[in-house]
């Protein structure tokens, strides 16, 4: 299955073309243009938007403040241990050098 545009740009790259031909097909290529973009399927649009999150997205390691903040209750050594794996999943993913 071959889509419009497909076609249109299979015929652009014949050079057997007569110049009456190829005026023809300028036109054809112009109306195709002018033509309104279809919607963004609901797949595109999360992709589009995930994509310029990734882009935005700042990696920066948390600080131990931050991180202890969420083992309070802990022992000390399950607190250290939480840490230890919270700087081995940056690492993993690439945040920061400690």
């Amino acid at each position: 299955m071959s889509s419009p545009e497909r076609d249109l740009l299979k015929r652009h790259c014949n050079w057997k073309l007569s110049v009456e031909e190829h005026l023809k097909l300028l036109r054809e290529t112009e109306a195709l243009l002018a033509q309104p973009e279809p919607p963004m399927t609901q797949r595109e649009m999360y992709q589009r938007g995930y994509a310029a999150a990734e882009r935005n997205l700042k990696r920066e390691p948390l600080s131990d403040d931050e991180i202890m903040q969420t083992t309070q209750g802990m022992s000390e050594f399950g607190a250290e241990m939480f840490k230890a794996g919270v700087r081995a999943a940056e690492k993993a993913h690439g945040i920061g050098s400690r």
